[in-house]
């Protein structure tokens, strides 16, 4: 099993898989306790890990939204040190909007938007049309121009801040890139029908690389043992689709394959990349 998504379904086969020894590659979820490897071995994950010193792409969101929120509280009118307010929702929820008026209502300043994609729209079309303007903060999970910003009105989502660590199809800076021509061979034969600019086909691209990966190092002995062992063993692979200077890295003690992100702003028609690759560890 490659790169199942979402907690719910993740919740109900891990135990499964684990029970079996089957191996449950590079699950997809922020919930921590699936990447207990005493719990779970048979399941690398890309979510949050359980010792809070090992590198997870999860945790490396979470230090660098630390990184660079941080500042920008500094320097608010508030000079606020805690969150001003939080809200959550359920996924049977019809809308955020409610929400969203309460978070305007609570007087912050700076608003961080960790949602799903359709709920993450939502929010930004209600902040604009309540004429609330926070420096704001978007999860890269729903910073998908086709999926999510369009629907919301690119011109409601002008100066958010997300991250990303892979290429954006629709950027005009990679139409000459080599990565970029290769993906988009790949798109025109094996997945013609899709909207090159939904960034989950450019995130799927890069995971099905790195399976790939997996077993050309498996070589002849594709048997589960080594399967995981080679997951847990990849070093420095530039994947089609990343942006240069990320790479992917796992260990037997550290699953997780990304540990650096990069900072972009959205300008109404694309994401404008600025700054620095940002490292998640701590101390980086």
């Amino acid at each position: 099993m490659f790169s199942p998504l979402g907690t719910p379904s993740i919740s109900a086969t891990i135990k499964y898989f684990n029970d079996r020894k089957v191996p449950h590659l590079f699950a997809v979820s922020g919930v921590s306790r699936f990447s207990d490897p005493k719990l779970y071995p048979y399941t690398p994950s890309s979510s949050s890990r359980s010792d809070p010193t090992a590198r997870s792409l999860s945790s490396t969101r979470t230090t660098i939204w630390a990184k660079t929120i941080s500042p920008a509280c500094a320097a608010s009118s508030r000079r606020a040190t805690t969150p001003v307010s939080w809200a959550s929702y359920e996924l049977t929820d019809p809308t955020v909007e409610s929400q969203v008026i309460g978070l305007k209502a609570s007087g912050a300043e700076i608003l961080l938007v960790a949602g799903t994609p359709k709920f993450a729209s939502q929010a930004i079309r209600k902040a604009y049309d309540i004429d609330w303007h926070p420096l704001h903060f978007l999860n890269n999970v729903s910073n998908s121009i086709g999926a999510v910003l369009q629907p919301a009105g690119p011109e409601k989502a002008v100066n958010i801040i997300s991250t990303t660590y892979y290429k954006d199809a629709t950027a005009a800076k990679w139409q000459d890139d080599a990565d970029y021509k290769e993906w988009i061979a790949f798109m025109k034969k094996y997945n013609k029908d899709s909207d090159p600019a939904d960034n989950n086909t450019v995130l799927a691209y890069a995971r099905a690389y790195t399976l790939a990966q997996v077993l050309r190092q498996c070589g002849d002995d594709l048997t589960r043992e080594n399967v995981m062992k080679q997951a847990a063993n990849i070093k420095d692979l530039q994947l089609g689709g990343i942006l240069p200077g990320i790479k992917v890295n796992t260990s037997a003690t550290d699953f997780a394959p990304i540990a650096q992100l990069q900072l972009m702003k959205f300008k109404g028609d694309k994401w404008d990349l600025f700054g620095e690759i940002i490292s998640g560890d701590v101390g980086g």
